[in-house]
């Protein structure tokens, strides 16, 4: 694959629906118990997200369902938007 494509393709945004389990103030990341990913052809699973923004990680609780959108990042995977 052209570097240009690989790009694109890890930069693509996905969207999902999951509950979060765990919010980690210091790492500003989160665990989601969330649906299957069909466009990451993940099954459910709980698993930790960056969040993108400081606005972002304030809105977080434990237990709140959310349809968020992620995005393949360096260290993993990020939030970059809350619906």
């Amino acid at each position: 694959m052209h570097p240009a494509e690989q790009e694109s393709v890890q930069r693509a945004i996905h969207s999902a629906t999951g509950t979060i389990t765990k919010v980690d103030e210091e790492n500003r990341k989160v665990t989601i118990a969330h649906e299957p990913i069909a466009s990451l052809s993940w099954p459910a699973m709980t698993m930790g997200f960056l969040i993108k923004s400081e606005e972002l990680f304030a809105q977080l609780k434990v237990g709140d369902v959310i349809r968020f959108e992620l995005v393949k990042v360096e260290k993993g995977y990020e939030i970059t938007a809350i619906k």
